[in-house]
């Protein structure tokens, strides 16, 4: 995937169905590398990906290793507002 950001988020695993917190790989904003929570903003810099202009966006996330079962490579929503 190359360089990205990760959001960390509560979610149901599709292999074993056990909620989790999750480490979900997006692009958008400066990628960087840079670690968010739920409420945090996006850092915009160099290497920027999307519209900073934008209110609302989707973009697509993939999911670090499930904590429980291991499964890798589960596709994830990342939702942005303002």
């Amino acid at each position: 995937m190359g360089a990205f950001n990760t959001v960390m988020s509560e979610q149901k695993c599709s292999n074993c169905g056990i909620v989790s917190e999750f480490a979900v790989q997006f692009k958008y904003g400066e990628v960087w590398q840079h670690e968010y929570v739920l409420g945090d903003r996006i850092i915009w810099g160099k290497g920027n990906i999307g519209n900073q202009e934008y209110k609302k966006v989707v973009v697509d996330g993939v999911g670090e290793p499930c904590p429980n079962c291991h499964t890798s490579g589960q596709d994830f929503e990342v939702w942005i507002e303002e």
